[in-house]
């Protein structure tokens, strides 16, 4: 089992200190032949000046292989309080199965509960499985496709409930530019099946830089476009994270 510790120095960039709270699939599958592994993320900050601000994040990451087979439980959570104020208050949890059918295609299957206080979603809801392909696999390059069916049921802040099914297509691409610096981006596009008009786009960016053997600098940029969001939410919102990462 390799677990990291990761303390990360957090700053929110938009007009609403948004997280758009994309999953990168990809980048949280962690190398392994067989048996568990796992990754803890989090950080605590407390900042008080005329007002007290906390800060609160925690990830989880958790994977068991054995085989053609492949577990993985992931959990989100973030919180920022100013005052008696709530800046941010969402999380996720998500679990998929995979399984191998070929060197290159597996099928896979996942639930996801998630809340979004900023994003207006008291509950949402997915059960999907579709196809995986590696289309290019090399030490220095990877590039992934998706293809996912899911059904998606949705509680807003101001009662309405949605069920939808909704394809998503996703697009991976990992590229180490020299042993110290790496590069992952991710992009979805969710079009509800019978309603092309309404969908979402959203597109996560990584970039990792190796200052010791085990400490990272890191950036991560998440951005998001919703055809049709609840009442009073944006339709882009975007959000920009700096860590640094000390693993052991």
């Amino acid at each position: 089992m390799r677990i990291r510790i990761v303390v990360a120095l957090i700053f929110l960039v938009s007009g609403n200190m948004l997280n758009a709270q994309i999953m990168n699939i990809e980048k949280l599958r962690m190398k392994s032949d067989s048996g568990w592994v796992g990754k803890i993320k989090g950080s605590y900050n407390i900042n008080k000046s005329s007002r007290k601000i906390k800060q609160l994040q925690t990830n989880l990451n958790i994977q068991y292989k054995k085989d053609i087979h492949t577990f993985l439980i992931l959990s989100d959570l973030s919180f920022i309080k100013a005052g008696k104020e709530n800046f941010e208050n969402n999380g996720s949890q998500h679990f998929r199965y995979t399984r191998n059918m070929m060197t290159w295609m597996s099928l896979e299957g996942f639930t996801q509960f998630q809340y979004n206080r900023i994003l207006k979603v008291n509950f949402r809801n997915l059960y999907g499985g579709g196809i995986r392909f590696e289309a290019f696999d090399r030490d220095t390059f990877k590039l992934y496709l998706g293809n996912i069916v899911m059904y998606e049921h949705e509680r807003h802040e101001n009662k309405d409930v949605e069920n939808n099914l909704r394809l998503s297509y996703y697009l991976n691409v990992q590229w180490v530019l020299k042993e110290k610096f790496s590069v992952q981006s991710i992009a979805y596009f969710q079009p509800k099946m019978f309603d092309m008009r309404d969908h979402r786009v959203l597109w996560q960016s990584n970039l990792d830089f190796s200052v010791l053997k085990n400490l990272k600098l890191g950036i991560q940029y998440n951005w998001m476009n919703d055809s049709c969001p609840p009442d009073g939410v944006p339709k882009v919102i975007y959000s920009l994270r700096n860590t640094v990462s000390y693993s052991f």
